[in-house]
């Protein structure tokens, strides 16, 4: 695999405040379900 270095700030998209709320509340919900 070819890398052209570190990713960038935010995954290099840009975001609202909700738009990123919402990730962070999918993610924390990925991370804390008792599906195993």
């Amino acid at each position: 695999k070819n890398h052209t270095g570190a990713m960038p700030p935010m995954g290099g998209v840009q975001l609202s405040q909700a738009d990123l709320a919402a990730v962070a509340d999918y993610v924390w919900a990925i991370g804390h379900s008792n599906t195993h």
